[in-house]
């Protein structure tokens, strides 16, 4: 520090000025003061400074490299932790002050902590999926998590196990199969295979490229007459091979059996009951009988059953319930013939309509012949009546004639002759007579001679000779 002529003192300040405690305090000035400037030319970070650049100086405070204020002077830095998972203990020792930073673990871990848990043998989060877990839950989650497999019961049940760590799956040969259980080198895990067994070479061949089918033949059936006919055939050796679908469908199309018919006429008395029936097998052949009062005709598949023109029964019955007739024969009559019976349900008398006239002398007739006739026979017995009754009055007035007759008187005396009349009547017929008698001259012979009339317009007469002695 120098003093100028002016009576001013003039401080120089050195570089490499550490301390100065020898200055004397100026007084208050109330001109401004301006910043001093200029005074660290050589740049080595020992510029002046004043009042508020020591008030404003500070430092940055930054949390995970981001900015997020200037701390400057009078300016309070709070320490806290907003989710208690540090817990801060400020110290001071009157020249020391210190923060004391503990970690809260369990507030930590209860914050931080998920769940994990298992279903169908999957583990899965509920939550953030970022979270940690317990060792207990792991370990848990992880025992009980593992591959699925179905299982499936005698009965043919199906359920879904888990196959969980620590769980020993036995692979075992199964029917047909054999399972092998091979150490990989490479992966160092194992490697499961299975072989199909084939019990009979004739149907499967197993190898390194698969299974391999060995197929046979089905012979189709044919419709020529023998032994085989409508059978299917296997050749020797191919019968425990495999057919294929077409194969067999084709044989199954092919094999039939043989429809025959026969026209016995069997006159059949009883029938067959509970019938069990018969299996009808390729090849067999089925006679369709035709029994009594039957024909069958058999054209190509078609089998057709008809009435016999002529049906021989013993009894007929017509129609159902109480409209029912019923037609017998019996040969009971006492003249031998056979007889033809007609009943009702009841076995009563039944009505035989629409009857045509009979024409034969051995045909039925119907009722309007029947009245027809006994109308022609009442109609001749009138006539005849009549004829009769006229009859019977000629014969009266004939009989009234020879009454009339018999009234005329002869001749007695020889020589001589005799006219004579006479009348006659009977049960109201009458009748007159006119006679003329001679006797011969010596008397022995006398001839007499007569004619009459009857009432009924008849006439009669008559002549005699007698010879008297």
């Amino acid at each position: 520090m120098t003093k100028a002529a002016d009576g001013k003192e003039t401080v120089n300040v050195s570089y490499d000025l550490v301390t100065e405690d020898h200055l004397t305090p100026v007084a208050n000035n109330a001109k401004s003061v301006t910043k001093p400037t200029n005074i660290d030319p050589k740049g080595k970070g020992k510029d002046a400074a004043t009042v508020n650049d020591v008030l404003n100086a500070g430092w940055n405070l930054q949390a995970n490299d981001e900015a997020v204020d200037a701390v400057t002077h009078g300016n309070n830095v709070n320490f806290t932790s907003k989710d208690g998972s540090v817990k801060i203990t400020a110290k001071s020792d009157g020249s020391t002050s210190s923060l004391d930073f503990a970690v809260n673990a369990t507030s930590i871990v209860n914050q931080v902590t998920g769940t994990i848990s298992y279903k169908d043998g999957k583990a899965t989060t509920n939550g953030d999926g970022k979270r940690v877990a317990t060792v207990g839950d792991v370990a848990n989650t992880i025992n009980n998590t593992g591959w699925l497999t179905n299982v499936t019961d005698a009965n043919g049940n199906v359920t879904t196990k888990v196959v969980t760590p620590n769980t020993q799956v036995n692979y075992v040969n199964g029917d047909g199969t054999k399972a092998n259980v091979v150490a990989n080198s490479t992966t160092g895990g194992l490697d499961v295979t299975f072989n199909v067994k084939s019990a009979n070479t004739d149907t499967l061949t197993v190898g390194k490229d698969g299974v391999k089918v060995n197929t046979g033949e089905i012979t189709e059936a044919t419709d020529v007459a023998g032994a085989n006919r409508g059978k299917v055939t296997v050749a020797a050796g191919e019968g425990n091979k495999v057919a294929t679908v077409q194969n067999v469908a084709n044989a199954i199309n092919s094999a039939s059996w043989t429809v025959k018919v026969a026209d016995t006429q069997e006159e059949i008395t009883t029938s067959t009951a509970n019938d069990e029936g018969s299996s009808v097998r390729a090849g067999n052949e089925i006679t369709h009988v035709a029994g009594k009062n039957l024909k069958v005709k058999r054209d190509g598949n078609a089998v057709t059953y008809a009435l016999a023109n002529d049906v021989s029964v013993n009894t007929v019955t017509v129609g159902a319930g109480n409209a029912a007739t019923t037609v017998t024969t019996s040969s009971s009559a006492e003249d031998g013939v056979t007889e033809v019976k007609l009943t009702d349900a009841a076995g009563k008398a039944t009505r035989v309509t629409n009857v045509a006239a009979g024409a034969k002398d051995t045909d039925a007739v119907n009722v309007s012949q029947l009245r027809n006739s006994n109308a022609q026979i009442n109609q001749n017995i009138a006539h005849l009546d009549n004829k009769v009754n006229r009859m019977g009055k000629d014969l009266r007035a004939g009989i009234a004639g020879s009454n009339a007759a018999a009234g005329l008187p002869q001749v007695y005396i020889p020589g001589k002759s005799m006219v004579a009349a006479a009348a006659g009547t009977f049960k109201g017929q009458g009748a007159v007579a006119v006679g003329y008698s001679r006797a011969s001259d010596n008397g022995k012979v006398i001839l007499k001679l007569q004619g009459n009339a009857n009432t009924r317009g008849e006439v009669g007469g008559s002549v005699g000779v007698g010879y008297q002695w």
